[in-house]
């Protein structure tokens, strides 16, 4: 032991004696005032700070209500620039031709003709002005921007300016607000209109009025400028009746209502009274409940307000969000106070048991504590009274440093000396820690671990000694040694591989580690460093978690890599670790697991997994007839079959054969090639050599061979294949057409050999399957093409027909009937003193002679009329709608254009025969008591439309599928009619509703137009 020691070169000065209480005797009481005036001025700090709270509070509402009338005073104003704009817009252009209707004579005087034109060039403005009217005291006049218009001769109930006690003496007449006339009723009242006229300065009509009708959901659009939900819009007028309203929730029926009586607009009537053209004010609503915060502007020239709102909840909503804050934050503060003041009055009172708690640590620790001055111990705890077997503290005291410790130290130095050297490096460090060899009183040693520092008061110099013995830990130290080198044998014996590292050197490898980097059994691996096991860019990674590792010791968790072995193979392994002990430092363990084999097999998996993903996207892209370059015919087809399966695949070259001359020959229909050869004839082989190869597909759905040269079975095949370069591995599948073999698809590998996958030679033989279904899909288009030709060669022979036996009617049998009717005629003149009963049949047989006449003429226009060659489209739409009236007093309505571009004769006798077709549908089938017949010119097109409201088109069983209209021959023959033209035609039916046929033709080239 070592306390307690004279210091070299200090002169020791003997204790003396103190006055007073001994150290640790000292009440450490403070008065009890000191407790009240931490709570006064606790108390004075949380008034401050609620009185602040609240004043910030109340300054806070002010703002935010002072800022938000402001704002809405703003929009107003800006709103009220663009009402004024669209009023004078509108009313400007209604004044306008106002001028120019007196100028041409005046209201009275002009036509209704002249009248609604020159109204209708008014409406130019936006889509707010819906409509723009003059009036006088005899006469009004209107039109609307959807077509509407109105004339009388006395004005509407809307129009009040010519009455109205407001207006006298007045140019502005500001109406209330009205459903749209020019909208059905049952949309009225959501599309009112607000009427607004100036009175035009004419010395000679001084009541001519001229004004606009004015949708103002405009400001609707300007809503948002009002800040979050719950804006409104208001227009009034300054009578108090509302005209325009525009909020977030409609539904309340205000518009139109008089609020002349609400203290608001009272409040705003006086601040125009006061000479201000726009204010704000702070009102009750009734309307939308509670307090609501305005913003109006005065309509400059015109007699009404436009007002902004936004209901005061709304408005405060962030500050009552701030307030919160605010109350929190004060509560906040409040309990850090009140905490801070209990803190502090519970610091005083463990200062007064301060002093006991001290002596009972001091005498309760678990290790030995001694406090010397000079030679002499002073005081000691009763752990170490017990350590040392001293039985009392007067023994205590008269104990010397070196009574108890031996003579020597372990080491054979003095003890003695070895104690004046550690209080020399305790005075120059301030403390200082060692092991030492301490004596019992009883003579016993034991060892301990010390910590020696030194505290100075002034001169005086004392010494603590804080002892732990180390019996404990040298007998545990000891029994580590024996465990290590027992973990070490068995950690040697483990089947894994166990490296252990800091991240640079291997420390310490096992027999398995050894044997998997392709070290020698008696090889060592200390000094070899672990990063030269480890790929470039896992270097950093393995950096990082042997870090982690040491520092923290989280384990690092398993994860897969791959090594270089020492011969530079390299191998996939598992690798995790975890931290140890290792010749007292920490240091990394860890464990590796080869798994080369099984990484082996999941790349061959996955390996399969991306082959069978390509051939299942190139078999449906074969299924769906799309190369990704498009298909022009069968070879173009073949063509992208063979790229496709040979990129698939990666193979030299892909080729599609067919059998041809009754199977005697393989000729190529289809082959591709890597690098883009091309031959300048594709191959043909007799089937002498082949035969045995052929004979092999018949029975085999997929023919394989990894390598042609050694496989017995294609003996010959290279021979009977030149003069092209010869397959080295080939694989085939054949193609079957109605159960006979038709041709064969062959991928070929023309430089080594090359072992096919099972999932190749599927592939190969799905190939085949949708080659066979691509010849038999484009064999069908073919006959497709065919029919479709012939149908329009049939089309063309029957109008040709048509036109002939419609001539010859009019020319050969019509003259001739007309001729006979002429003779009967002339006959009946002649024989007019016959007897009743002749003259009657001869009568007879005129009447049925001009009959006959009319019905061949008929027949023949029906079959090819006139008209259209000479006339045009439109005339003989009208002749034909004319003769479906008189037949069968169907009503017709006409939309047909006044003029319009000639077309073909093709396309207009395309749609002369849709609508000839259609019409006689409606007469026959559909019992509609009407049918509109409309022909429009389109951008690049003609559209013929017939719309009856008759049965519809007869639909399917509901329980037998789904409602499709069933279409008739006439039906399917004005859609054939109509695509050889190369135009679209289109029929809807809606049952008990009626049905519309759409027939569109294109419009000739402009060179070729001429006007019909």
């Amino acid at each position: 032991m070592d306390q307690g020691l004279p210091l070299s070169g200090e002169q020791e000065v003997p204790p003396k004696p103190r006055a007073g209480p001994s150290p640790g005797e000292a009440s450490l009481l403070l008065p009890s005032s000191l407790s009240w005036t931490l709570l006064l001025y606790a108390a004075l700090v949380l008034a401050t700070g609620w009185a602040y709270s609240a004043q910030r509070i109340r300054t806070d509402r002010e703002e935010t209500v002072t800022s938000e009338s402001n704002r809405l005073r703003a929009v107003a104003v800006a709103l009220e620039q663009s009402a004024f704009a669209m009023i004078s817009d509108g009313v400007g252009a209604a004044i306008t031709r106002a001028d120019e209707i007196e100028a041409a004579g005046g209201l009275g005087a002009v036509s209704e003709r002249d009248l609604f034109p020159a109204l209708g060039q008014a409406m130019t403005g936006g889509q707010y002005v819906r409509s723009v009217f003059v009036a006088d005291a005899s006469r009004f006049a209107r039109a609307g921007r959807a077509g509407g218009y109105d004339v009388s001769r006395s004005p509407p109930a809307w129009f009040t300016a010519l009455d109205s006690p407001d207006s006298e003496g007045s140019d502005v007449w500001v109406g209330a607000p009205f459903p749209d006339p020019d909208r059905p009723p049952s949309a009225a009242r959501d599309n009112m209109l607000v009427p607004i006229a100036r009175r035009v300065a004419m010395p000679s009509h001084p009541d001519l009025w001229a004004g606009a009708l004015f949708d103002f959901r405009a400001f609707d659009s300007l809503r948002t400028q009002l800040g979050g939900p719950g804006g409104i819009i208001f227009l009034v007028r300054m009578d108090g009746t509302l005209l325009a309203a525009m909020e977030d929730k409609p539904g309340h029926d205000i518009v139109g209502r008089n609020y002349a009586n609400s203290e608001s607009f009272q409040e705003a009537k006086h601040y125009l009274a006061s000479g201000w053209d726009s204010g704000t004010i702070e009102g009750t609503s009734s309307v939308f409940g509670g307090t609501v915060v305005y913003g109006f502007a005065h309509l400059r020239q015109y007699p009404s307000l436009v007002v902004t709102a936004r209901p005061l909840d709304l408005v405060l909503a962030a500050w009552h969000e701030r307030t919160v804050t605010t109350l929190v934050v004060t509560g906040a503060f409040s309990a850090l106070v009140l905490a801070m003041t209990f803190l502090l009055s519970h610091s005083l009172r463990a200062l007064r048991n301060r002093e006991v708690h001290y002596r009972t640590l001091f005498n309760n620790t678990a290790f030995s504590v001694f406090l010397g001055e000079g030679d002499r111990f002073i005081a000691a705890n009763e752990t170490a009274m017990r350590m040392f077997g001293i039985p009392d503290q007067e023994t205590m005291r008269a104990l010397t440093p070196d009574r108890i410790s031996p003579p020597e130290q372990p080491d054979g130095q003095s003890s003695a000396l070895a104690r004046r050297e550690r209080i020399d490096q305790a005075m120059r460090d301030g403390n200082a820690s060692f092991e030492w060899l301490h004596r019992r009183l009883d003579g016993t040693t034991f060892p301990a671990e010390v910590d020696l520092s030194i505290l100075k008061e002034g001169r005086i110099s004392l010494t603590l000694a804080v002892v732990h013995d180390l019996t404990e830990a040298k007998r545990a130290e000891q029994q580590r040694r024996e465990s290590e080198a027992r973990y070490r044998a068995l950690v040697d014996a483990m089947p894994e591989a166990v490296f252990v590292h800091r991240g640079n050197e291997v420390l310490f490898g096992n027999a398995a580690a050894r044997a998997l980097i392709g070290a020698r059994p008696d090889d060592m691996l200390s000094g070899i460093s672990v990063l030269s096991f480890v790929l470039e860019p896992d270097r950093e990674l393995l950096a990082a978690r042997t870090r982690r590792v040491i520092e923290s010791g989280q384990r690092a968790e398993p994860r897969e890599a791959r090594i270089r072995r020492l011969d530079g193979s390299l191998i996939w392994v598992e690798v995790q670790g975890v931290r140890i002990e290792y010749e007292g430092a920490a240091a990394v363990q860890t464990l590796m697991h080869d798994i080369t084999a099984r990484k082996q097999q999941e790349e061959a998996e996955g390996a399969r997994i991306v082959r069978m993903q390509r051939q299942s996207d190139a078999l449906l892209r074969v299924a769906s007839r799309n190369s990704g370059t498009g298909w022009s015919g069968t070879t173009a087809a073949l063509e992208g079959i063979c790229a496709d399966t040979a990129q698939v695949l990666g193979t030299d070259r892909a080729a599609i054969w067919m059998l041809e001359d009754h199977g005697a020959t393989l000729c190529a229909a289809a082959m591709y090639e890597r690098g883009g050869a091309r031959h300048d004839e594709l191959p043909r082989f007799p089937m002498s050599g082949l035969s045995q190869y052929i004979a092999m597909l018949r029975t085999e759905r997929v023919f394989q061979s990894s390598d042609v040269q050694s496989d017995a079975r294609l003996r010959g095949f290279t021979d009977a294949t030149q003069p092209m370069a010869s397959s080295r591995a080939i694989l085939a599948a054949a193609v079957w057409r109605a159960g006979e073999l038709a041709g064969v698809v062959s991928v070929s590998q023309l430089e080594g050999a090359r072992r096919w996958y099972p999932d190749e030679a599927n592939f190969v033989g799905g190939v085949a399957d949708q080659v066979a279904q691509v010849l038999l899909d484009f064999e069908r288009e073919q006959v497709l093409a065919d029919l479709q030709v012939l149908a329009g060669e049939l089309t063309r022979i029957q109008n040709e027909e048509r036109r002939r036996i419609g001539r010859e009617l009019h020319d050969s049998t019509g003259q001739t009937l007309a001729a006979l009717e002429l003779d009967l005629a002339r006959l009946s003149e002649a024989t007019k003193s016959l007897a009743a009963k002749p003259r009657e049949l001869l009568e007879n047989a005129v009447r049925l002679a001009r009959q006959c006449s009319t019905e061949i003429r008929t027949a023949s226009y029906l079959l090819h009329p006139p008209l259209l060659d000479e006339l045009g489209l439109v005339s003989a739409l009208r002749w034909l709608a004319d003769g479906l009236r008189d037949r069968s007093g169907i009503e017709v309505r006409l939309e047909l254009p006044d003029s319009m571009p000639r077309l073909s004769q093709a396309n207009e006798l395309t749609l002369f025969r849709v609508a000839q077709e259609a019409l006689t549908n409606v007469q026959r089938h559909s019992a509609s008591p009407w049918v509109a017949l409309r022909l429009g010119v389109l951008a690049h097109g003609v559209s013929l439309e017939v719309e009856d409201a008759g049965r519809g088109i007869a639909r399917r069983d509901p329980l037998r599928g789904p409602a499709v209209p069933t279409l008739g021959v006439g039906l399917a023959g004005m859609r054939e009619r109509i695509r050889q033209v190369g135009g679209t035609f289109t029929v809807e039916s809606a049952g008990a509703a009626g049905t519309r046929i759409r027939a569109v033709v294109p419009l000739p080239p402009l060179s070729e137009a001429r006007s019909a």
